[in-house]
């Protein structure tokens, strides 16, 4: 990989490279094998309450049902490779991208049947954004929501959707929820078709059918479609930054370090969460400066940085000048991380009202919410020394009530108020009837099958040298240590496992194969 160089130099560039990949592969095959295991063992359900609260509920898995279907999965290959040594087929040539658009047009008539047959209203967060986007539009608004203990005032950071709601409304007129979830049914077809791309830098052999089926069958992708929130559109921006930022590693043009620091900056004007990516990608920038000593890469990161702060402070400062408001800093993060240590009727570390009661008892201030937050964290750090079992048991629900329900929370975002009456279908989907306890347990299976496959993924390419193709792994392992750490929830860590379905399904082919070409 690293090339023109001598001596010392080179060797200690290269040894820093290999170190870098090796402990990118050991971290992300330990997290997924934990993941794996406990997939296999636990199935959570979260179900709502009389508080509207998704409360979490473990369950012990069938582990019978996994040997079964390796069972019937085996059996079929062996036949399939029998038929193959007796009978001679006939050559079928297909047009493999055809065939990609018509399985990436039937996901997108999949998440369109959902909106229109759904057509959910806002609740929580997206109603506040939703709400004073439209209001932003209106010549009597009072802007209480910029004042102090507001909702902008707690939560700048949501500054950016906001502004998104209102030029969506100004187009397409106000608490017109269906416009917006149409922007998410376009990011479904865009995450495919760079899921896609970015595979084909990975491997010569076509396996987007593969990819494309699991994404199809990942139903909380079609789910969140008609969530009002920037999660589904700023995953599939992210992924198309990570593709342009694969592409400027081959041959460092500008355009694609252009593209790929405007996208990720408009990830992360759709949700903040998206600056995990951004590290991920970051890290990917040094390491190819590293090897091929480009000055562009520089360039790259600091591009990045500044796409990143305008992101981030651009809408606040925007809002602040067109509304005649002071936002100021509103929640400190670190109220984040405190809460995300802290048990909560839903789960774990998971949302409790810490955050927003210890700013307003603070006056609203940000400084003395940040001395408080930071007290707790010191103290409860020091509990969690003291109580190695209970820490213990804390992070393994934290985590296995994030990663190991296979809804990803997106039948439980669905059940709330809708503009109309659902079909049975979907009522026997939202409400646990038997197509939706047939739905959960086929999700169920997707979300274990990707886990072990994505494993399988690391340990044949234990080996490999080529370090770009760790990039999403790195971006997932940044996802799942930040949701460690803070506020737990599904809708955020379910797009941290779409990054696992290339992989998933790399592997997958790998095992046909093998198994294909094993002579009896």
């Amino acid at each position: 990989m690293i090339k023109n160089s001598e001596g010392k130099i080179w060797h200690f560039r290269k040894g820093l490279i290999d170190f870098s990949g090796n402990v990118i592969k050991s971290v992300f095959g330990i997290i997924l094998l934990v993941l794996s295991v406990s997939s296999v063992i636990y199935t959570c359900e979260l179900k709502n309450t009389e508080t509207a609260l998704e409360v979490t509920f473990y369950n012990r898995d069938n582990i019978l049902k996994y040997i079964i279907l390796c069972i019937i999965f085996l059996s079929v290959l062996l036949i399939k490779k029998r038929k193959k040594k007796n009978i001679e087929k006939k050559k079928i040539s297909f047009n493999e991208d055809k065939i990609n658009q018509c399985l990436i047009g039937v996901h997108a008539i999949i998440g369109l049947i959902w909106v229109v047959g759904i057509q959910l209203k806002p609740r929580a967060d997206q109603w506040f954004c939703s709400t004073i986007g439209g209001n932003l539009l209106t010549s009597n608004y009072d802007k209480i929501d910029f004042s102090k203990g507001g909702y902008l005032d707690q939560y700048p950071f949501q500054s950016g959707l906001v502004l998104i709601f209102k030029m969506v409304y100004k187009f397409f007129g106000i608490n017109n929820y269906m416009a917006f979830q149409m922007l998410n049914i376009i990011a479904l077809i865009i995450m495919d078709i760079f899921l896609i791309k970015i595979l084909r830098k990975f491997i010569s052999v076509r396996v987007e059918k593969i990819t494309l089926f699991f994404l199809i069958l990942f139903f909380p992708i079609v789910f969140y479609t008609t969530f009002l929130y920037g999660n589904l559109i700023g995953c599939a921006l992210s992924i198309v930054a990570i593709f342009y930022e694969l592409s400027f590693f081959e041959k460092h043009k500008i355009l694609d370090m252009i593209f790929s620091a405007m996208f990720i900056s408009l990830a992360i004007l759709f949700k903040s969460n998206y600056l995990i990516i951004l590290l991920a990608m970051i890290i990917f920038a040094i390491l190819d400066w590293i090897i091929h000593l480009q000055k562009k890469n520089i360039i790259f990161v600091i591009v990045i940085i500044i796409g990143y702060m305008i992101a981030t402070s651009g809408p606040i400062a925007l809002l602040n000048s067109q509304e005649n408001v002071n936002l100021g800093t509103g929640i400190p993060k670190v109220a984040w991380i405190a809460m995300g240590m802290q048990e909560s009727d839903m789960a774990p570390g998971w949302y409790n009202e810490y955050n927003a009661n210890t700013y307003l008892n603070n006056n609203c201030d940000s400084e003395l919410t940040s001395k408080e937050a930071l007290n707790y964290i010191n103290d409860r750090v020091k509990y969690f020394e003291k109580n190695p079992k209970y820490t213990l048991k804390f992070y393994a629900k934290k985590m296995v009530s994030q990663w190991c329900e296979p809804t990803f929370g997106g039948i439980w975002i669905n059940q709330f108020d809708k503009n109309i009456v659902v079909s049975s279908y979907m009522d026997s989907i939202l409400n646990g009837h038997k197509l939706g306890k047939i739905l959960v347990w086929i999700l169920d299976i997707v979300q274990s099958i990707i886990y072990i496959l994505a494993l399988i993924y690391v340990f044949m390419n234990r080996k490999n040298r080529n370090i770009y193709v760790w990039l999403p792994a790195t971006a997932f392992i940044g996802g799942f240590l930040f949701h460690m750490l803070w506020e737990a929830k599904g809708q955020y860590t379910f797009t941290y496992f779409i990054l696992l379905i290339p992989y998933a399904a790399i592997a997958l082919k790998n095992i046909v194969k093998k198994i294909e070409d094993t002579e009896n």
